[in-house]
């Protein structure tokens, strides 16, 4: 079912939450969809009150609002994505991006991970992988090709559309198959020998710029190929279990305070309460 909230204008949103402040005596924290609500709220005080923006671009303009108008007790939470890539991270006081490339990898770089694969995978053949965090590694430099793919694309070196590209097939683990990968990718825009040969050509050489992983790496994508890897590789899951979306939301659910709470988006929500010395956002 399609909300009409998602349609409001980042005006309407920041209209809203004027009003809201009528009532309201607490903190608001501004998140850039629903999922991001699921994840935070429950390391959230009881009086703090949830945005939903409907995505990072509607998310930043209402924090340019806050920001214009000086309304106090607002923060913002946005994924990194590329932005650290390509120079576009914007500059607030209340603002405060993802660690790594957005919220999802956070979970999954602050031992969530572990405790989920701990519960869905097999234990023997994890070990014989060399561990979990072997199995991590693994992951995140097999999917080093299409994350290279996503960053040209965002430059616009790349420039067929790659955000609904179903690329499953071209993943076994742990490795992907640049080639498939390429050519579902150019189906649509022209598939032909040399176009399939220029745009691998393009991702190996950004394939050597050693990107640091955590950075360049896509959540949804993670769990995805966590999620394929979990059929034979590392468990005997079925499909249904292992879609990247029920990964993501497994993950969400195993993603405890204790997790949050030692990394560098919780000292930074920290440091702003502190420098606000009025509104709490966690417990």
């Amino acid at each position: 079912m399609i909300s009409i909230a998602q349609h409001l204008d980042p005006e309407d949103i920041f209209a809203e939450i004027r009003m809201e402040r009528q009532a309201h005596r607490g903190a608001f924290l501004l998140l850039e969809g629903i999922t991001d609500i699921r994840r935070f709220s429950k390391f959230l005080v009881e009086d703090c009150s949830t945005v939903n923006c409907w995505g990072k671009p509607k998310l930043l303009r209402v924090l340019e609002l806050v920001d214009h108008y000086d309304f106090a007790g607002a923060l913002a939470l946005a994924d990194a994505d590329f932005d650290r890539f390509t120079n576009d991270l914007q500059h607030s006081a209340n603002l405060i991006y993802s660690e790594t490339h957005d919220f999802d990898l956070d979970c999954i770089r602050s031992g969530a991970f572990f405790a989920y694969l701990e519960e869905a995978g097999d234990h023997e053949k994890i070990a014989a992988l060399g561990g979990a965090q072997a199995v991590l590694e693994f992951v995140l430099e097999a999917l080093h090709p299409i994350s290279c793919a996503r960053l040209c694309n965002r430059r616009g070196v790349i420039t067929c559309s790659l955000s609904d590209l179903e690329w499953d097939p071209c993943y076994s683990p742990f490795k992907v198959n640049r080639g498939m990968y390429a050519a579902k990718a150019l189906k649509k825009t022209g598939l032909t020998r040399e176009a399939v040969e220029a745009m691998l050509s393009v991702m190996a050489a950004e394939e050597e710029e050693n990107h640091d992983l955590w950075q360049i790496t896509n959540g949804h994508d993670f769990c995805v190929a966590l999620g394929i890897s979990l059929r034979e590789a590392l468990g005997s899951r079925g499909k249904q279990q292992t879609t990247g979306q029920e990964v993501e939301m497994h993950l969400r659910l195993v993603y405890q305070f204790h997790h949050f709470d030692t990394g560098a988006v919780a000292a930074a929500i920290r440091e702003w309460e502190a420098q606000s010395e009025t509104f709490r956002i966690l417990q």
